[in-house]
């Protein structure tokens, strides 16, 4: 059996696919999710160890409190599990080395007979994606000024309710009938989000032009600053 592990906004969340050794059958599907899994490495291995456990309890339908743990069932899963695909955090990373070697930490032998450990190639493709822009030193600083610095105006209206909302009623004077863009959407937790302000700064930058000389010429605060530097730029 194969898991599947990732942890996101307080979620840990495991997908399996298992093959049966004598007809080569497979199963695949959903093993569990549990909230608020304690942090780091052993906070994952022991929330691993959980939904195995409860993937093997037998209970009654509506009555959670008549459950049983069947031992054996949970047992094999623990032994047949082989590899474990996790994404490159290094807290799923030192879980999943926990997960096979339990001198690493006091939680037992979770999975005795894990050998492999995959990075899934979606998160390395992000890599890929985001580290071209600092190859030239042109891209990176059109990136920045853009998109990455505090000070571009995609970080600048993603942190302000009230440029957002000025962004809107711009964006709906100038695209009358159309629909109209309130946010740039340029979350940094993930390269992925940055699909976004990228295509819709290149969509919009009329919207963002005027955004920007608005607070240039009506503020003299942090923000009116900012947009002063970022239209010099652009000029």
């Amino acid at each position: 059996m194969t898991l599947m592990r990732d942890a996101h906004k307080g979620r840990l969340a495991i997908r399996f696919a298992a093959c049966n050794e004598a007809t080569l059958k497979t199963r695949a599907g959903m093993l569990g999710v549990i909230r608020d899994p304690e942090p780091g490495a052993e906070g994952i291995a022991k929330g691993t160890a959980e939904i195995l456990q409860t993937a093997a309890t037998k209970w009654a339908f509506f009555k959670r409190r008549r459950r049983k743990l069947l031992n054996r069932l949970d047992q094999h899963m623990k032994n047949i599990v082989h590899m474990v695909a996790v994404d490159a955090a290094a807290d799923e990373v030192l879980a999943s080395e926990i997960m096979r070697m339990p001198a690493l930490a006091s939680l037992g032998n979770i999975t005795p007979n894990l050998r492999f450990m995959q990075r899934d190639k979606a998160h390395g493709g992000r890599r890929i994606m985001k580290r071209p822009w600092r190859a030239d030193a042109y891209l990176h600083d059109v990136m920045q000024r853009m998109i990455f610095s505090r000070t571009s105006p995609a970080q600048m209206i993603q942190h302000s309710i009230e440029l957002r909302a000025k962004l809107k009623r711009i964006s709906k004077r100038r695209r009358r009938g159309k629909r109209t863009v309130a946010s740039l959407r340029a979350a940094k937790h993930r390269f992925e989000s940055f699909q976004k302000p990228l295509g819709r700064s290149i969509l919009n930058f009329d919207i963002i032009l005027e955004l920007m000389i608005e607070l240039a010429t009506t503020r003299t605060d942090m923000q009116g600053r900012r947009s002063k530097a970022w239209n010099t730029w652009v000029m």
